[in-house]
């Protein structure tokens, strides 16, 4: 039961660590640093950006490598009868966001222009070693039983000049 109690306590704040480091992702992407960030002359790559900019703000005990993560620009609302361009990212049931691929090749990268709006969907497969028999949203991850933890900012960017070559 003590065993229990304190994976549960973990996995409540691994998740609101990756909610922070959401958060504090999604500002810099709002405001331009990160289409303003540059690695060799080039915008940072999906890759890069997840390892350079997401995976520092996680705690030590999160491997980066299992970190997935789905960046992507869509239309803006256009009035209040036109169906929502969020519905894209409700699952098909309605019951909740649609997770990103555990695979980052398959997963979007747009962080968009100024003006832009864009949602960050990241996902966390935080293994379970004590009570995945107790919850019921328990997956598999590398065969092995995981609690999918996954945190979503969605905003409108600030006007910013993009300083380099930046694009989708």
């Amino acid at each position: 039961t003590i065993l229990g109690i304190i994976e549960i306590g973990w996995g409540n704040f691994t998740q609101s660590r990756l909610d922070a480091a959401v958060q504090s992702t999604a500002r810099l992407i709002m405001t331009g640093v990160v289409q303003n960030t540059q690695v060799n002359g080039q915008p940072l790559t999906a890759q890069e950006f997840r390892d350079q900019i997401l995976c520092p703000k996680l705690p030590s005990t999160m491997n980066c490598k299992d970190v997935f993560v789905n960046v992507s620009v869509f239309a803006e609302p256009t009035s209040l009868t036109a169906p929502s361009p969020y519905t894209q990212f409700i699952n098909a049931s309605g019951t909740g966001l649609v997770t990103p691929a555990l695979d980052n090749t398959k997963n979007s990268y747009c962080t968009g222009a100024n003006a832009s709006y864009v949602v960050i969907d990241v996902v966390y497969p935080l293994p379970l070693l004590t009570t995945s028999y107790l919850t019921a949203s328990a997956a598999t991850y590398n065969g092995y039983p995981v609690r999918m933890l996954q945190s979503t900012a969605t905003f409108k960017n600030e006007p910013f000049t993009i300083t380099g070559t930046a694009g989708c």
